[in-house]
């Protein structure tokens, strides 16, 4: 999730939309999958939501505080606003979007760029039993959307390639 309130404050979006560790926990075991939950630097997960994860193998809670060094190493990504997503586009895997508290959300917190229904390519889940109908729809599926989310990719990537820092050096050594 991306960040919400101040620095340092609760952040509680799982039990409000119907997280069930245990539920939760038997479909991923089920379907040998794994959770990792990554929050915002700025939030931190309650001590009662720490005490409930680690009574469930399957679903982990994500401590490194720079997820992009192993971000290609997941095969789906589950987000609200995080722009976490553009990055993830490159990898044309699945996205499931969680806009739980949008409302909220645009009244408190930020304000979005872009129309957050027309760059956001997926389903958007109004509660976690919705999350784990689209993990099931992408297992069956993985390639659903996958024209939009390359859509979307063009649109906001001009380069698909590694080599984006060299270009960025290129371009300022030949401003000196």
């Amino acid at each position: 999730p991306t960040f919400r309130g101040v620095e340092k404050s609760d952040f509680n979006l799982f039990a409000k939309y119907q997280f069930d560790f245990q539920t939760i926990d038997d479909f991923l075991k089920e379907k040998e999958m794994v959770l990792y939950i990554k929050l915002h630097p700025y939030n931190k997960p309650s001590p009662a939501f720490l005490e409930s994860l680690t009574k469930h193998e399957n679903i982990v809670f994500y401590e490194e505080s720079d997820i992009y060094n192993t971000l290609s190493s997941f095969d789906m990504l589950v987000t609200d606003y995080s722009s976490i997503y553009f990055d993830y586009l490159l990898l044309n895997r699945p996205i499931i979007f969680t806009p739980f508290d949008y409302d909220d959300y645009m009244k408190n917190d930020r304000e979005f760029y872009y129309k957050y229904d027309e760059v956001t390519p997926g389903p958007k889940a109004s509660d976690w039993i919705d999350v784990i109908k689209y993990i099931n729809m992408f297992i069956d599926n993985p390639e659903k959307y996958s024209h939009s989310r390359q859509t979307i990719a063009d649109r906001f990537h001009v380069y698909k390639d590694s080599y984006s820092s060299r270009r960025i050096y290129k371009e300022i050594t030949g401003l000196l």
